[in-house]
């Protein structure tokens, strides 16, 4: 997602006087240097030759070929004293033998040693096969969504803590679910709902197929046949697929305050939103933007059901709860059914996390109260942690830590403080 009109990148606002670090941009779409304030360093936009470049950072979200168009117009001595950032802190990349052969052939060309290149990725399970490149981590969408927590957190928290108190013991509907971006296994879990008389369980978004950013085919054959070819999940297709035209006729479903530009278009929310569905229901049904076998990430989505005083379960990456109680945050076991987060295949997990939803559906209304009466504890403190105590983990630690591990792959370093 590009910055829009609207929004002013956080290198344009005034952060007191530039530290001696000077920072290049190769490209000024989303990077992590947008949201991290630090006094150490300066943002350039442009290569000047008087004044240098110490770190050059360039975006490979894709991780292809195409990283080459962010620098093709800076000149070779923009790279003669610089680090460099490989940026891919917006996806859960996989670096392949391809990538590398791409990346090591640029380094080479301008005479960076692979000592000087780091590689940024949120997945923490990504490795460079016959590299010396450092991997450091950090995950754009996550500090995205912290970002505007840090003044206004506590007050968030205690207006957010007082609704959570306020839910009544009668809710019109189970869960609630974001599933804006048609992938394989959102539109299989919508499916499944549908099949089994769920889907008015809960209060469910789904972009619909004439969504702008969908990846999947163009018409609903098209998406038929991507859905038939997802691996493992072949069986549960042929299963649900008979209720794709229901799917399809449901259009653009949204609820509550979804943000939309001012043309309409679905926005991204990534702003830890609050819609009032959350107070009308029980738990959410988080699905990621993946569900692989091997893959350790987490994208901003399962932190809104907790920054709003949700349980939930989550159809995502192995261990996405282990990531976030690295994060700091607790999960609901043994309340909730979390073995899932252990299973590696994704098929098995897809049907551990369904069998979850099925059963808290089906549970009366004050089972679901004594449940969220005995989660409580764990939900106060996972909201207070997510809008007080982590945008300040962001400013204080986790934006320092990687600005400084950056600045220290430059020949620089040996001069200047860190």
């Amino acid at each position: 997602m590009s910055l829009t009109m609207n929004e002013t990148p956080v290198w344009s606002r005034p952060v007191g006087q530039p530290g001696p670090w000077r920072v290049l941009l190769a490209d000024q779409r989303k990077s992590l240097f947008h949201l991290v304030k630090d006094s150490r360093i300066e943002i350039q936009l442009s290569f000047d030759p008087e004044r240098p470049p110490h770190l050059i950072v360039i975006p490979c979200p894709k991780l292809s070929k195409s990283f080459d168009e962010s620098v093709r117009d800076l000149p070779p001595e923009a790279f003669a004293g610089a680090a460099v950032a490989l940026e891919a802190t917006g996806k859960g990349t996989e670096p392949s033998v391809e990538f590398m052969h791409c990346v090591q052939d640029f380094l080479a060309e301008r005479g960076i040693p692979e000592e000087r290149c780091a590689f940024v990725a949120n997945n923490r399970r990504a490795i460079l096969p016959g590299s010396s490149i450092r991997i450091l981590h950090y995950d754009y969408w996550l500090r995205r969504m912290f970002k505007d927590f840090h003044k206004r957190g506590l007050a968030e928290f205690e207006f957010r803590e007082a609704n959570f108190r306020a839910r009544g013991r009668h809710r019109p509907r189970r869960f609630l679910s974001f599933n804006m971006t048609a992938r394989p296994w959102k539109l299989l879990f919508l499916l499944s709902l549908l099949r089994d008389g769920l889907w008015d369980a809960g209060y469910i978004s789904f972009g619909g197929f004439a969504h702008v950013d969908r990846p999947m085919g163009e018409t609903l054959d098209q998406v038929a046949a991507e859905l038939l070819q997802t691996r493992g999940f072949e069986d549960l297709a042929s299963d649900v697929l008979r209720f794709l035209p229901s799917l399809d006729a449901k259009g653009k479903v949204l609820f509550g305050q979804i943000p939309h530009t001012r043309q309409g278009v679905i926005r991204k929310a990534t702003d830890g939103v609050r819609v009032e569905e959350f107070d009308l229901t029980w738990f959410s049904a988080t699905t990621e933007t993946e569900m692989s076998a091997t893959k350790d990430y987490v994208t901003e989505k399962p932190f809104k059901a907790m920054l709003n005083f949700h349980p939930q379960v989550i159809l995502g990456n192995p261990g996405a709860l282990v990531r976030l109680r690295s994060f700091g945050f607790q999960s609901f076991s043994p309340w909730i059914d979390e073995s899932y987060d252990q299973e590696t295949n994704p098929r098995r997990r897809f049907e551990l996390v369904y069998a979850e939803v099925r059963r808290l559906c089906a549970a009366d209304e004050a089972e679901m109260a004594r449940l969220e009466h005995e989660l409580s504890e764990i939900l106060v403190a996972n909201a207070r942690w997510g809008l007080v105590d982590m945008p300040r983990k962001y400013r204080e630690v986790w934006d320092p830590e990687i600005v400084a591990n950056l600045l220290a792959l430059s020949p620089a370093a040996s001069e200047l403080p860190i």
